[in-house]
């Protein structure tokens, strides 16, 4: 039967006790120095990381930051300044929508287009119709007057009811006019093109007036009529009609 080859070799002597234990403690303070130097080595880094990130919160070396109460610019509440917050969202810039084209700016010192020219007197022509010739009781008569302009060019002609006015007369003696009783200036200019006639409507509440309402009004009778629209110097043609 073979022997056990390990059993060959000569035993080896053990070491003390005391030599086991001094090598246990020197692996413990040696393994203790090293966790140290790794702690240190750790708070470094971390003392780094913490500088770098105050100094991007602070701004550049040598800049004073701004106190939290307000922008060091006398926007402070109390100041009489209004205070506008940094974080707030500026409020969006109004546009024209899509599709709708932008009004035009104004052009500064642009002109005016010049008012027309007052038309002449031989420049216009008046005329005076009616749509019939006799009014029953209580029917007012009613007329409308062309003003139709001859003049080369658009020019301004007078209609209000101080300077266009419509006259009955009967038996060839003024009865009444529009303008005897007007109110305020009765001025009202109007641009006439050439050949495009304005209408003007006018009515006679079958009454008597002086210049200026001087004489009070009375019902006239019945009986045959004639009106004729004036403007100062022009004259319409005449119309004649009955009152029953």
């Amino acid at each position: 039967m073979g022997m056990n080859t390990f059993r060959n070799h000569p035993e080896q002597p053990q070491p003390p006790p005391i030599t086991y234990w001094r090598r246990r403690f020197v692996t413990l303070v040696a393994g203790l120095a090293v966790l140290a130097m790794i702690a240190w080595a750790f708070s470094g880094v971390l003392a780094v990381g913490g500088g770098a990130a105050a100094s991007a919160g602070h701004g550049l070396p040598g800049r004073q930051a701004r106190p939290a109460g307000g922008e060091g610019n006398g926007r402070a509440p109390g100041s009489g300044v209004p205070h506008t917050s940094p974080s707030a969202t500026p409020a969006p810039a109004l546009s024209t929508p899509p599709g709708i084209p932008a009004p035009p700016s104004p052009t500064p010192g642009a002109k005016q287009p010049p008012a027309s020219a007052a038309c002449m007197p031989g420049e216009v022509v008046l005329s005076l119709f009616s749509s019939q010739g006799s009014y029953g009781r209580g029917q007012l008569p009613e007329f409308d007057v062309d003003v139709v302009s001859t003049a080369a060019g658009t020019c301004a002609f007078n209609v209000g009811p101080r300077f266009l006015t419509l006259v009955i007369t009967a038996g060839g003696k003024r009865v009444w006019s529009s303008a005897d009783c007007v109110a305020g200036p009765g001025s009202l200019l109007t641009d006439l093109p050439r050949g495009v006639p304005t209408v003007v409507p006018l009515s006679w509440d079958r009454e008597t007036s002086a210049p200026g309402c001087r004489v009070t009004s009375r019902q006239v009778t019945a009986g045959s009529f004639a009106a004729a629209a004036s403007d100062g110097g022009l004259v319409s043609n005449p119309l004649t009609f009955t009152l029953s």
